[in-house]
């Protein structure tokens, strides 16, 4: 139940992509349209008594109120999953809350047109994006993952069935088969199709390097290198190219970092024992190297997972892009797993490799953040998404990869003036309220900045302390 601190909260941060303002219901005209744009994407919720610029004012609400709502959701098709509730302002006003759950039945159309949600703004879909979308639901029906395999038993590597079952067995997330062949355990574990035969699945995670190359399986690809300055055209000073099953190149990439990572080395006061620190927490970067093996998209025969180490950051990148609405925006806000790849992702769960339900993705921000480091950046470039980890020492210069001039001149003035009343930031830019409003959240999503303060005294200020203590470029402390 959503309670008026929440609405406060949420209106003093602006519109997003999951968040969207109506003074009255005089406004919902074209309500439906962003109730099809949110329920195609990863849902939202709709308040019915916010201004724009996140002033609470609340409206009278009566039955024919109610109904005016429900006749603006009923104008999407197919029929959208929606709750309609009422949070009181005072004694006389509420707001209208419409939550919009992810649909089923994607794509949400509304007027004969499709829609999603891009930052604050509602937009028609592209036919690229509408691709996407009945790609998504076609996924659903016939995964690649379920595909019966070309390889057969002995394609396998049996030991590493025999470990994961093992684990799985001790961790309590599966049942002892009482069978130590190799057959029984592969069907344990879900990964044999209707007829016992092998499918995809098994063959990402098990197969041996050498029936990979035989079948020519290019999917099972990771490469690897350290790029000698900022530019992937700079000269490699250490570059691979490997094949293998999904934990074998689990392996490969967890060993490249750890060899390229620089590594500080402190002896405590009150303590003999030298205490080694990775500038990077490793546990987060293999977090994000098995989001990308486990995720990417295997129906592409182009592209390998790649891990890419510059001198001022690390990127990670698998073929694919995001599916079920997910944005990278909403990644960094609590979300429901789910997987492209359910039954890979399953075995990685039960091995206790992967969360299950979105948390592992936030915990590896957390841990980034909690090392005083920029927060990893996720971006879609054509066919791949990529994670981007900023190395210390490069921020707030890193990051304006990927931003408009608005959005880094505007954070230049941040940390020019220590921070800025929205109003100010809106005179200085010289843009509309709005705009300004949606690239300080799009800067807040990326752990740059953050709201301290509340109503007319609340100021946008940098998150100085993720951006390390040895912050380069003109804005360093």
């Amino acid at each position: 139940m959503t309670t008026l601190e929440e609405i406060r909260s949420l209106a003093a941060k602006g519109e997003s992509e999951n968040v969207e303002f109506k003074a009255t219901t005089a406004e919902l005209d074209r309500a439906a349209r962003t109730i099809a744009g949110m329920a195609n994407q990863a849902g939202g919720s709709m308040f019915v008594g916010v201004k724009a610029d996140g002033t609470l004012v609340g409206q009278e609400v009566t039955e024919r109120t109610l109904e005016k709502v429900a006749g603006q959701i009923n104008r999407v098709a197919p029929s959208p999953i929606c709750s309609v509730t009422t949070v009181p302002v005072d004694e006389r006003f509420s707001v209208i809350v419409i939550r919009v759950e992810a649909g089923p039945l994607r794509p949400y159309r509304w007027n004969n047109k499709e829609y999603l949600r891009t930052g604050a703004a509602t937009l028609e879909l592209s036919e690229e994006q509408a691709r996407q979308i009945l790609l998504d639901s076609e996924h659903q029906g016939q995964r690649w993952e379920d595909l019966p395999s070309d390889l057969s038993i002995d394609d396998l590597d049996a030991g590493e069935i025999r470990t994961t079952v093992e684990t799985a067995i001790r961790l309590g997330r599966v049942k002892d088969p009482g069978a130590a062949e190799v057959l029984p355990l592969l069907s344990g574990l879900g990964l044999l199709d209707s007829k016992d035969g092998l499918t995809n699945a098994a063959t990402v995670l098990f197969a041996t390097e050498e029936a990979l190359l035989r079948h020519h399986i290019a999917q099972c690809q990771l490469k690897v290198a350290r790029f000698l300055g900022t530019q992937n055209i700079a000269p490699m000073g250490d570059e691979h190219q490997w094949t293998g099953n999904l934990f074998a190149l689990y392996r490969r990439a967890d060993r490249f970092l750890l060899d390229h990572l620089r590594i500080s080395a402190v002896v405590p006061k009150d303590s003999w024992i030298r205490v080694d620190t990775p500038e990077i927490p490793p546990t987060a970067m293999r977090e994000a190297v098995l989001n990308a093996l486990a995720h990417r998209d295997y129906s592409m025969w182009s592209g390998s997972t790649s891990v890419g180490f510059f001198d001022d950051r690390v990127e990670i990148a698998s073929p694919g892009l995001l599916h079920f609405g997910l944005t990278p925006n909403l990644l960094y806000a609590a979300h429901q797993s789910m997987p492209w790849n359910p039954r890979i992702a399953r075995v990685l769960h039960q091995r206790g490799m992967i969360e299950t339900w979105g948390m592992g993705f936030n915990k590896m921000v957390d841990e980034v953040r909690e090392a005083g480091l920029v927060v990893p950046l996720v971006s879609e470039v054509p066919n791949h998404l990529v994670v981007t980890f900023t190395r210390p020492g490069w921020a707030p210069i890193a990051y304006k990869r990927g931003m408009s001039k608005e959005q880094g001149e505007l954070l230049d003035a941040l940390f020019a003036h220590n921070g800025l009343s929205i109003a100010d930031a809106e005179r200085m830019s010289g843009r509309p309220r709005r705009s300004v409003q949606r690239d300080l959240r799009e800067l807040a999503d990326r752990g740059l900045v953050e709201l301290v303060g509340k109503t007319r005294s609340a100021r946008w200020v940098p998150v100085r302390d993720l951006l390390g203590a040895k912050a380069t470029g003109p804005h360093a402390t």
